[in-house]
């Protein structure tokens, strides 16, 4: 099972989400670590392991991971996928 997830107790944002095997995914520093060793993810990984990362336990339809992983990131996907 995974550890509690900690929060930011004034604005309850995710800020570190802990897993078995020793990974943290802390996404004030963006950084990943497993078992003490920094992950090394382009910016579209880490994009997308990090909007699973904020709702732990949740299943998140591809519609919203492609709006908020992709489309945010470039405008010209609006009109492709509009």
């Amino acid at each position: 099972p995974r550890e509690p997830a900690e929060r930011d107790p004034v604005g309850d944002h995710l800020q570190r989400a802990d897993y078995p095997g020793d990974a943290s995914i802390d996404l004030v520093q963006r950084r990943v670590t497993r078992d003490g060793h920094e992950v090394r993810l382009t910016p579209k990984e880490y994009a997308l392991l990090a909007e699973l990362a904020r709702y732990p336990g949740r299943v998140l339809t591809h519609v919203h991971l492609l709006r908020v992983v992709w489309v945010r990131r470039t405008s010209t996907m609006l009109n492709i996928c509009a």
